[in-house]
């Protein structure tokens, strides 16, 4: 089976000697704090720039999946492709780890994951991601998902939890074969809930841009929580006061049973829209919407939790749904039970 590599992993660029400036400041366009120094190590710096570039194949007797390649640089790495899962043992688990904790102001992150035909993967991290409070500059984080013929792909961390004051830029590519699935989940946490924050983040946007193998553009959907228009109230004022958890929700596929999975996921999300309602499938305490996508090539779900285990169980019976509905296998219990 030939590789995709060459044409989607490209080499990762040797580590910058010095400066405060990024090595490509034109991959960051839309940074509203790109010229901000950063007095400690600034972007580009070593440990500054963390980095993931991997290719999935279906590789071995079984037809499991394997890593065809792989790069990382600090602080970001990748452990070993694991298997764990006996109802789909071609599936591989990545676990994606954050060395530092969280993110600081000046970091830049990259991940490139890319699946060669009929390839099946989950990618996780191991670790909510942390971005803290800063002063100067901001934190950024670019994800570009490929996904060749028949092959399927969850990508599937762990919530977002800014901080007070935090600033935070995500940009998402995603590519996706007409013959492909792909799941793609996003929580975002009020912050540290026990100190009292409540979306006191000074900037939070994550943009997502799907488009087809041949650079068709399929959508755009920008998130923009923080800071607020001009003349609005900041989003906790916006948000229910008992549902301040942000999840969204995008299965790209060009199944023929769309209409059908759709209502599946209406169904599962509308039982348990009252605060202490628990549904069938342990969700408590969410709102929800869903809506199919333009062009046909998938579903949208945006929905509102009253805490981060209850987004989490949402996320947990959509992520079960959708792998029933177009794998006829349910998602592994362990997906389900972890907690924020």
């Amino acid at each position: 089976m030939p590789s995709i590599v060459p044409s989607i992993v490209p080499p990762i660029p040797p580590p910058m000697l010095g400066g405060e400036t990024p090595r490509d400041p034109a991959a960051w366009p839309d940074l509203p704090w790109q010229a901000e120094s950063v007095p400690q190590l600034g972007p580009g710096r070593p440990g500054k720039d963390g980095r993931i570039e991997l290719c999935l194949g279906r590789g071995d007797r079984i037809g499991r999946t394997v890593i065809r390649s792989l790069r990382h640089q600090p602080p970001l790495q990748m452990g070993r492709l694991l298997h764990p899962d006996p109802a789909c043992p071609e599936i591989g688990y990545c676990y994606l780890a954050m060395l530092t904790g969280g993110l600081v102001q000046g970091d830049r992150l990259h991940v490139r994951i890319a699946l060669e035909p009929g390839a099946r993967a989950h990618v996780t991290t191991l670790s909510a991601t942390k971005v803290y409070g800063m002063e100067r500059n901001g934190a950024a984080q670019r994800v570009e998902l490929t996904c060749g013929p028949g092959s399927f792909l969850e990508w599937w961390p762990d919530p977002v939890i800014p901080f007070r004051g935090a600033r935070f830029w995500q940009e998402v590519g995603l590519t996706v074969d007409p013959d492909a699935h792909l799941l793609y989940g996003d929580l975002v946490l009020p912050g540290r809930v026990t100190a009292g924050e409540q979306h006191d983040y000074a900037f939070y946007r994550s943009r997502v841009t799907a488009r087809s193998p041949d650079g068709r553009r399929l959508f755009v959907d920008t998130q923009a929580l923080a800071p607020p228009p001009a003349g609005a109230g900041p989003i906790r004022t916006t948000l229910p006061s008992d549902r301040q958890v942000v999840g969204t929700v995008y299965v790209l596929t060009r199944s023929p049973a769309l209409p059908a999975l759709l209502d599946k996921l209406r169904r599962r999300l509308a039982a348990s829209a009252t605060v202490g309602t628990v549904g069938g499938d342990g969700i408590r305490g969410v709102l929800a919407g869903c809506s199919l996508l333009p062009a046909g090539c998938g579903i949208v779900v945006r929905f509102l939790a009253c805490d981060g285990p209850a987004g989490r169980a949402a996320m947990a019976a959509m992520q079960a749904g959708v792998r029933q509905h177009l794998l006829g296998v349910d998602a592994p219990l362990a997906c389900s039970t972890r907690k924020c």
